[in-house]
């Protein structure tokens, strides 16, 4: 095969017209008896005949080969028209299901034309998808939420570019290649098939991260005497920690104190630092968050102007009306370990995608959105918080000889149902200054975050011998 640059093409304008016409001219003496009738009727047949074409297409395809970030197969294609078989249980969410009855999720959803249609007319195989994932972390990230309903993901904080992302709902695998024997399980199971990837969550204390931000650029006292509970709000296991900055704060993630800060940036100036972060709902306009994978990264702040400062306080430390999905989340902590100008990356698992039955091996991805630089005009407020985090970072044991920095924060929300939802999230710069952030999460669950610790450092671990 030809060694050639990628071109930059739009997924879908890459469909050849070639693909239908072969298939449609098997049905097209019928469809010529169409001119007598109505236009509406003619509206009908043109449909019936496009939808009979598709299906006699893919029925005659071979579905696409999907591989890691190193070609290593994550599937293994089949017979004509059925599913591959996906290697491995960690890959399962990810790649989705494709059943009998139309069903379609993950990467097989928003990539079907490409997978599932060959661009030759009743032969070959569909398209390849080249993934930017990293097969032996992806299985380790899974192993550390197996069992849990949660989420285990890693990200390169520049490109966007995945290299773990996992997710798990619970006791029960989603066996996606048995998907029809197992159907009648699932299906009983509550929120199953939601993705706890792109699920809305109360962020917990990984939100002080936001709150943070805004007290230092709005002026707010960093001073703080914590003496018991603030409006009723009280810290973990009701500790008092007395004066606290904010590095003192972020360690020993003290709730009053952010509470009482949110509170002294007030609503309309928390609203504003809140969209430069990506909350949908606050104002002025968000930012824009791009696209993961055909899914909008859209958290909610769920306050208004005229909100109570019971609410905003709530806010502050991350509990209240805040979701935000994990996702999201990456992108938060990706900004601490970029320079003051640098934009963090979109999220993505696609890097590019071949098509097997070209001569010219002609390989092709989207144009990616770029967000915006989180703390652009803001050095020194990224030197503060990078400082404090760093400072949460140490005190979880997150630490290698073979990192620059490394910044942390668990977070645990308790939801109202008693369960609660937990996070601990943490970008680092390596030696060679490679920037990259990972998220792990679990819901529903009696714990608090500090389980997640030691899974967080294994993790850690697993990544620092992927990108050496």
């Amino acid at each position: 095969m030809l060694n050639l640059p990628r071109k930059y093409f739009s997924r879908r304008a890459f469909l050849g017209a070639a693909a239908a016409v072969g298939l449609a001219a098997t049905t097209g003496k019928f469809f010529q008896q169409a001119g007598a009738v109505p236009s509406a009727e003619k509206e009908n047949i043109e449909n019936w005949r496009t939808k009979f074409t598709k299906e006699a297409q893919r029925s005659q395809t071979i579905e696409g080969a999907i591989v890691d970030r190193n070609g290593e197969p994550l599937t293994e294609p089949g017979d004509p028209g059925t599913p591959a078989k996906v290697l491995d249980i960690s890959y399962g969410s990810l790649i989705g299901l494709r059943t009998a009855g139309g069903e379609l999720t993950g990467l097989r959803q928003t990539y079907q034309e490409e997978l599932l249609y060959s661009t030759l007319p009743g032969k070959g195989a569909g398209r390849t998808l080249h993934l930017t994932i990293d097969s032996e972390l992806q299985k380790v990230a899974y192993s550390l939420i197996a069992g849990t309903r949660g989420t285990c993901a890693v990200m390169n904080a520049r490109t966007g570019s995945m290299l773990a992302c996992a997710t798990s709902r619970g006791t029960l695998e989603f066996d996606v290649n048995h998907y029809t024997e197992l159907y009648n399980v699932y299906k009983n199971e509550p929120n199953f098939f939601a993705d706890p990837l792109i699920t809305p969550m109360a962020p917990g204390s990984v939100m002080k991260l936001i709150t943070a931000s805004a007290m230092l650029k709005n002026g707010v006292d960093m001073t703080y005497y914590d003496d018991g509970p603030y409006h009723g709000i009280s810290n973990y296991g009701k500790k008092r920690y007395g004066k606290l900055e904010l590095n003192s704060a972020v360690v020993h993630s003290s709730n009053t104190y952010f509470a009482h800060g949110a509170e002294m940036v007030g609503t309309s100036n928390f609203l504003k630092e809140a969209g430069q972060w990506g909350f949908a709902d606050a104002v002025p306009a968000p930012t824009v968050i791009p696209s993961y994978e055909g899914t909008a990264l859209k958290s909610s702040l769920g306050l208004q102007a005229d909100s109570s400062e019971a609410n905003l306080r709530q806010i502050g430390f991350g509990q209240g009306s805040a979701l935000v999905t994990p996702i999201q989340v990456l992108l938060w902590y990706g900004a601490l370990a970029l320079n003051n100008d640098e934009a963090v990356g979109a999220p993505h698992i696609v890097d590019y995608i071949e098509d097997p039955n070209t001569v010219e091996d002609a390989k092709y991805i989207e144009t990616r959105p770029a967000l915006p630089a989180m703390f652009a005009g803001y050095g020194k407020t990224q030197e503060a918080l990078r400082a404090a985090f760093a400072g949460a970072a140490e005190a979880y044991k997150l630490k290698s000889d073979k990192l620059k920095a490394i910044y942390g924060k668990t977070g645990t929300a308790t939801q109202p149902d008693g369960k609660n939802t937990t996070m601990l999230a943490f970008s680092l710069i390596t030696q060679r200054r490679e920037a990259y952030v990972a998220v792990i999460t679990r819901s529903g669950t009696d714990s608090t975050s500090a389980v997640l610790k030691e899974p967080a450092r294994e993790l850690l671990k697993h990544t620092l011998e992927v990108i050496e």
